[in-house]
C-alpha cells in the first residue's frame, strides 16, 4: 500500500508529462495483483487454523474470534483495492469534507474534486489523453485540473470492493471486539464513501459530458422518502457486491439507498471514539437530506442534533 501511495503521488507529481501508455502504465495491475496474491494466502491461512479448530460449543466464541480476524484484515484488502482505483481525496472533497488534514477546503478544490469524482464514476476515459503525451505547453496550461486517467472498469472495481466489504462487515465485524482494531472503522468509512459517491456521481456514467456539465450539474435529491434506512443499506450492499449488478438499479431507488446507506454507518461510527472517525462521521450525516433527518428514528433519542 505504501508503494501505491508512492506512485500515485509521482504521477501526480509528473503532471501529466509521461503518458499512461508510456513505461510504467501497469504498475496499478501489478500491485493489484499482488494485493490478490496476499488475500489468497491469508484466507489459506485462516481456513486452516479454523478448520483444525475443535466443533464443540465451548470453542465456538473462539472460532468466531478468528471469523472476526479475517474479516477485519480482508476489510484492509479490498480497502487497498478501492483506493488502487480512485482518489479518495477526491471522493472525500465531493462528498463534503470542510477539511483535509487540517487544510480548509476552497470552493475551487470542491468544484475540481466534484469534476474528477464525476469522470470516474462515469468510466469516461480520455483515448486520446491516455495515448498522447502531453506537452511542456499543454501542463503549463492545464496542471491540475484533468485529474488521474482512470481505466474504464476502475470505478466499478472499486465499487465492488467497497460493496463486498460492507456485505462482510455488517455481518461478521459491527458487532464485534474487531470494531475496536484502529484500521476497521476507517475502512467502513471509506467504503461507505466510495458506494455513496458511485451512485451519486452516477447520473453522468454512460453518456459523454463535456467540462462545463460535469461542474454545473445539480444534484437534486430524490422526493422518495426512506422509510428502513438499514433495508435500504443491505439492498444496495447486496447489489454492489456481486459483478455485473451495479448498474441495475434505477436512479430513484440508487439515492434512496445511498440515503440508507450512509445513515446506518454514521450511527454505526458514531460509537468510535477516534476524532478523525468522528469528523468523517459529520461527513456522513451531511449526506442525509435534511428533510429526511427527522424521518429516522434514532434509539438514543438524540438524533442527528
Amino acid at each position: 500500500m505504501s508503494i501505491a501511495w508512492d506512485m500515485q503521488r509521482r504521477d501526480q507529481t509528473a503532471l501529466g508529462v509521461v503518458s499512461d501508455g508510456g513505461h510504467g502504465a501497469n504498475w496499478r495491475k501489478i500491485i493489484g495483483k499482488a494485493y490478490d496474491a496476499w488475500k489468497s494466502d491469508f484466507d489459506s491461512y485462516m481456513l486452516a487454523i479454523i478448520g483444525r479448530m475443535p466443533r464443540s460449543t465451548e470453542d465456538e466464541s473462539h472460532r468466531s474470534e478468528h471469523v472476526a480476524f479475517a474479516t477485519a484484515y480482508n476489510a484492509l484488502y479490498h480497502s487497498a483495492q478501492a483506493l488502487l482505483n480512485m482518489e479518495f481525496l477526491d471522493v472525500q472533497i465531493y462528498a463534503g469534507a470542510r477539511s483535509i488534514l487540517g487544510r480548509p477546503v476552497q470552493p475551487k478544490d470542491y468544484r475540481r474534486s466534484a469534476r474528477n469524482v464525476k469522470r470516474w464514476a462515469s468510466a469516461k476515459q480520455e483515448v486520446q489523453d491516455a495515448v498522447q503525451p502531453h506537452t511542456a505547453k499543454d501542463v503549463a496550461a492545464k496542471p491540475l485540473e484533468q485529474g488521474t486517467i482512470w481505466a474504464k472498469d476502475a470505478a466499478n472495481i472499486a465499487a465492488l470492493h467497497a460493496g463486498r466489504m460492507l456485505r462482510d462487515a455488517t455481518k461478521i465485524l459491527t458487532g464485534s471486539d474487531a470494531m475496536g482494531l484502529f484500521h476497521v472503522p476507517w475502512c467502513l468509512y471509506l467504503a461507505t464513501l466510495t458506494c455513496w459517491a458511485f451512485h451519486h456521481a452516477s447520473s453522468t456514467r454512460g453518456r459523454n459530458v463535456s467540462s462545463d456539465e460535469l461542474e454545473n450539474e445539480s444534484s437534486d435529491e430524490s422526493d422518495e422518502m426512506v422509510w428502513d434506512p438499514r433495508g435500504e443499506m443491505e439492498a444496495l450492499v447486496a447489489s454492489m457486491s456481486e459483478p455485473g449488478q451495479r448498474s441495475n438499479l434505477s436512479s430513484t431507488s440508487q439515492r434512496r439507498q445511498t440515503t440508507g446507506l450512509v445513515w446506518t454507518m454514521a450511527e454505526i461510527l458514531t460509537g468510535v471514539r477516534w476524532e478523525i472517525v468522528q469528523t468523517g462521521v459529520l461527513v456522513l450525516k451531511g449526506l442525509v437530506p435534511q428533510r429526511l433527518i427527522n424521518q429516522y428514528e434514532d434509539p438514543s433519542g438524540e438524533g442527528f442534533g
